[in-house]
């Protein structure tokens, strides 16, 4: 199964209203900011746990964020 974003740009969105960059919000989940930018550029996979901690800081529900496909 694999997690996929429901929009890619409510989370570009979300940095631009909040003023930060996409290292500051890696940072924010504990992640590298090249794994930032290449799940959000459909190039790597998304991990349960990072889609969690980003659900986690951008304070939105996981199912609005995500959807879960085989």
């Amino acid at each position: 199964m694999k997690i996929h974003f429901k929009d890619r740009t409510v989370i570009k969105k979300h940095l631009i209203i909040n003023g930060m960059s996409q290292r500051e919000f890696s940072k924010q989940i504990n992640t590298s900011e090249q794994y930032l930018s290449q799940v959000l550029n459909d190039r790597k996979q998304l991990s349960p746990k990072t889609a969690k901690k980003i659900s986690e800081v951008m304070n939105i529900g996981f199912q609005q964020l995500f959807d879960i496909k085989e």
